[in-house]
């Protein structure tokens, strides 16, 4: 400030490679070279864990980052003689509780391995900026409430086990090994991540249901979600093919072979999906386990129709692919069909159910959408 008016003391320009940085320009230059990140792709996790390499021209310096299991900086090692030039340590909303080390104020890569802007103490994500201090992103969600219902919290609230790739969605965090999964949920059966074969399809159910007023909107919907978290209304159809028991957070699906026999009904086991919870979304998602027959995950959900008062929605989505070479041959146009009509039944039980029990409520389904994605890596959890 001169006295008259404001004037730059410094411009730093910003060379980007995708969502990553790979040189920072000013008074002078550095470098950052990245690897895989924690969904061991380039990118596919925002860069997440994924920064190898800081090179500081004007301090002729280079530095290797080490991380946490979420993919935060830990230390800032010297690559000249092996010295921990900065250590950092975090409470659970990227607040820095440690921050020692001569290179530690320098260092602008810290939590989620996002760039902090020192001057604010803020963290940019890509499509927003995160504020440690209070836990929240400092604008809206730009993908609404596709990203949930608070539009301004970190995912689920609750960055220990969740992560944010650019500041839009939330995914959780194991992007881990199965190993690591099965151990953090003791299970007794581990994700089969491992045992995808073939082209990943996408399926959306969804239903619309018009209450009669919107006093008794929110009434439905938690009588609704509280019925999906039992799957009260499962019923395959197609002569009762496919059955569901709940054990704790794990679904037991029973379910018919390709050529419509009954193939696992001494051993349900085959067929596990491991569940989880979100009160404040309405939402639970199913991971698949040990022998199911496919490998990905499938959420079931119910939210309200903001610009319309009275409407609701009910969904069930699933990004998945067949497990092994044998069920990708089942798993076929028909097995797709077949998948396809699970869940259409599943609809319309709810849909019976709701108009016998309430007066004047009307429920319509909407045509099942399914696309064939080929090789494209899973969007919610990506296979190990």
């Amino acid at each position: 400030w001169t006295g008259v008016t404001w004037l730059p003391e410094s411009t730093k320009r910003f060379v980007y490679d995708g969502w990553n940085v790979i040189e920072e320009q000013g008074t002078t230059s550095k470098y950052y070279v990245w690897g895989l990140d924690l969904s061991q792709s380039i990118q596919g996790a925002g860069g997440i864990g994924g920064l190898l390499t800081q090179v500081d021209v004007g301090a002729i310096k280079s530095y290797a980052y080490l991380y946490d299991g979420n993919g935060n900086v830990g230390q800032l090692i010297d690559n000249s003689d092996g010295s921990i030039d900065a250590h950092y340590e975090y409470d659970p909303y990227g607040n820095e509780l440690v921050a020692s080390g001569v290179a530690a104020t320098a260092n602008p890569y810290r939590f989620s391995t996002k760039y902090l802007d020192g001057e604010f103490g803020l963290y940019y994500y890509g499509y927003r900026y995160y504020d440690p201090a209070t836990g929240r992103w400092l604008n809206r969600d730009p993908i609404e409430e596709e990203g949930g219902i608070n539009l301004y919290s970190v995912p689920r609230n609750d960055f220990v086990n969740w992560i944010d790739s650019d500041g839009r969605k939330g995914y959780s965090a194991p992007w881990t090994t199965a190993e690591e999964y099965r151990e953090r949920y003791n299970l007794n059966v581990e994700p089969n991540w491992d045992k995808g074969f073939g082209p990943l399809n996408h399926t959306l159910h969804q239903m619309l249901v018009q209450c009669v007023a919107k006093s008794k909107r929110e009434k439905i919907m938690n009588e609704v979600y509280r019925d999906l978290k039992t799957f009260k209304h499962f019923d395959g159809g197609f002569n009762n093919f496919a059955k569901v028991r709940i054990s704790n957070d794990i679904a037991w699906f029973d379910t018919l072979g390709f050529d419509g026999v009954m193939i696992d009904r001494l051993n349900p086991s085959q067929v596990p999906v491991k569940l989880t919870f979100n009160e404040e979304r309405r939402e639970i998602s199913g991971t698949t386990l040990g022998n199911h027959m496919l490998v990905g995950e499938r959420r079931w959900r119910t939210y309200p129709i903001e610009s319309l008062d009275t409407l609701f929605m009910i969904e069930t989505e699933s990004y998945d692919r067949p497990r092994g070479l044998f069920n990708n041959l089942g798993m076929g146009l028909a097995g797709q069909d077949k998948q396809l009509s699970i869940w259409t039944f599943y609809l319309q039980n709810i849909k019976r159910s709701l108009e016998e029990k309430y007066e004047g409520i009307k429920a319509e389904l909407i045509e099942p959408f399914h696309e064939n994605l080929g090789d494209t890596r899973n969007p919610w959890r990506p296979e190990n």
